[in-house]
């Protein structure tokens, strides 16, 4: 999905859920960003709810919710997952918000600039500082 083949990552993540083994929140969380990149954002949405707390969840949740007219439910979930998110953080760098979005936003490469730009808007329609972050920035 983030490389724009979203029919194709699609297919395999519904495969993957008709198999006889309960979907792990790890295997619900491929599907966040999956749905979010096709442009199923209540899809991600239900995703997120099934895949909990895992990493860039929470994120992907917001910004989809922004994406759905939820503002208030988008700006609640960021700051949850600027919280969780300042939890776990390691690394030399403060765990600002302003980081943990460019963290967010560059933790994968997603290949097409469109796809990219929604992540961003809706995290800064959520309320992230997304001031400076381009797509590709590494």
């Amino acid at each position: 999905a983030v490389c724009g083949q979203y029919a194709r990552a699609r297919e395999i993540a519904e495969h993957a859920l008709e198999l006889p083994l309960a979907p792990s929140p790890l295997q619900w969380a491929y599907h966040v960003s999956i749905r979010f990149m096709g442009g199923d954002y209540a899809g991600a949405v239900r995703a997120a709810n099934a895949a909990g707390d895992l990493s860039y969840v929470p994120g992907y949740k917001a910004s989809a919710l922004y994406h759905l007219g939820d503002r208030a439910g988008a700006a609640s979930e960021l700051n949850r997952f600027f919280d969780i998110t300042r939890k776990k953080w390691v690394g030399s760098e403060p765990p600002t918000d302003a980081n943990i979005t460019r963290w967010l936003l560059t933790m994968v490469p997603i290949r097409q600039p469109e796809d990219w730009q929604r992540v961003r808007d809706g995290l800064a329609g959520a309320g992230a500082p997304v001031e400076g972050l381009a797509h590709h920035q590494w």
